[in-house]
């Protein structure tokens, strides 16, 4: 009797994992619109104990076709910018900035590269870094 009941214990729990919902990232489309909000460039230097923060308040279009322009403040911190983009594996998104210089080192940072992000149908965050964890960009965007 112990035997069976342990065997339909271990039957139900094989269906209930079977029918559990695995909630997929969204589809391009789903990204899509106009969002505003705040880029913060993070820099901590070797020596240092304390960060230190660029902001500027940006705009981000994502169209259907998946191409993406960077508006707003990209007087200082932000380039102003325009390219595609591509959902990729997991929850990242992989940016490629038409406008980003071919040579030499830009002054100010582009949206271009590989992004962990995540949307609630509201707020668009994105997260990158470079330089071996010393620079961190951060994103935070809200649809308008």
């Amino acid at each position: 009797m112990k035997y069976k009941t342990l065997s339909l214990l271990g039957l139900f729990a094989i269906l209930a994992a079977g029918c559990a919902k695995v909630k997929n990232p969204p589809k391009p489309s789903a990204l899509e619109g106009s969002y505003t909000g705040k880029f913060l460039f993070i820099h901590t230097p070797a020596n240092a104990t304390k960060p230190d923060t660029l902001k500027a308040v940006i705009q981000l279009n994502l169209t259907a076709n998946q191409g993406f322009s960077v508006t707003g403040d990209t007087s200082t911190v932000h380039a102003g910018s325009r390219g595609f983009y591509q959902l990729t594996s997991g929850e990242s998104m992989q940016f490629f900035d038409q406008t980003f210089p071919q040579s030499g080192t830009p002054v100010k940072k582009h949206l271009s590269g590989v992004y962990q992000y995540t949307f609630d149908g509201v707020y668009l965050d994105l997260t990158g870094s470079d330089l071996m964890d010393t620079l961190h960009y951060q994103y935070h965007l809200q649809r308008n």
